[in-house]
Parts: structure tokens; sequence; C-alpha cells
């Protein structure tokens, strides 16, 4: 009698471990489906982070470039000829007299417009047909500067 109690005791033991082995399947495979879900928030916070700090970037450029470009006024040079004046404020320091951040000087407009270059006119007082500027960088020909001239 007492094999035969040993052997249904065996029996349920083999019962409770097969059952006991189907749920720790199924839990694993709760636990590897949520792992999955963790891994592939986990790109898409990367992601974000990513395009969050590219657009940082973009705006700290855009307002880099928006304090740039106030430092400058268009002005017209000589008949429709357009150029930036650098907006020259004077810096006060310990000195008596205060004195300028930056020389007086004048930016082409097309390079800085179309090309996002700046480029400094060189002025030409001597020039047959009066002061004119050029733009060193893209050549635009010779512009009439009557305006700076004076």
């Amino acid at each position: 009698m007492s094999q035969a109690v040993d052997l249904v005791r065996g029996a349920l033991q083999l019962r409770d471990a097969q059952l006991l082995g189907a749920e720790l399947a199924k839990l694993n495979h709760v636990l590897l489906d949520a792992q999955q879900r963790l891994f592939s928030l986990g790109a898409e916070l990367l992601a974000l982070q990513e395009q969050h700090f590219k657009a940082r970037e973009e705006l700290r450029e855009m307002r880099e470039t928006l304090a740039e470009r106030s430092r400058y006024t268009l002005v017209e040079i000589g008949q429709g000829q357009m150029a930036y004046r650098s907006n020259n404020a004077p810096v006060l320091g310990a000195a008596i007299e205060p004195v300028l951040a930056q020389p007086q000087h004048y930016l082409c407009q097309q390079c800085w417009d179309i090309r996002g270059a700046k480029s400094i006119l060189v002025l030409h007082l001597d020039a047959a047909d009066g002061p004119v500027a050029i733009c060193r960088n893209c050549r635009d020909g010779w512009m009439r500067a009557d305006l700076i001239a004076r």
C-alpha cells in the first residue's frame, strides 16, 4: 500500500511540476514581451532626445543669426545699390572717450542674403566714375558708392 501512495504522490508532483512549468513558460513569455517593449521605448526615447537636441541647436543658431543681423542695417549706398552697414555702438571703458566696438564697414547684401557669407565691401574713392565699392567674395561688379563716400 505504501508503494501505491508513493506512486500517487509522485504522479501528483509530476503533474504539479508540469503545470508549474507551463505557467513559468507563460510568465517568461510575458517578461520577454515587456523587455522587448522596454527596448522599443528606449529606442523611441533616444530618437526623441536626438530630435530635441537638433531642434535646440537649430534654435540656438537662429538666435545667433538674428543677433548678428541686428548688428547691421540695410542701406542704399548708391543708385539702387544696397549693402549692410554696421551699427556701431560705443564701448564704454576706462578711456575718457568712448571707442567704437568695430570700425564702420559695409557688407555685400547679395553675399549675406543669398550665400549666407559676410563679405566686407572695399571702397575705392579714386575710380573714374566716382566712388565705387566691390565685394571681393562674389565680385559682383563695381557698385556705385556715392552715399558711403560722403
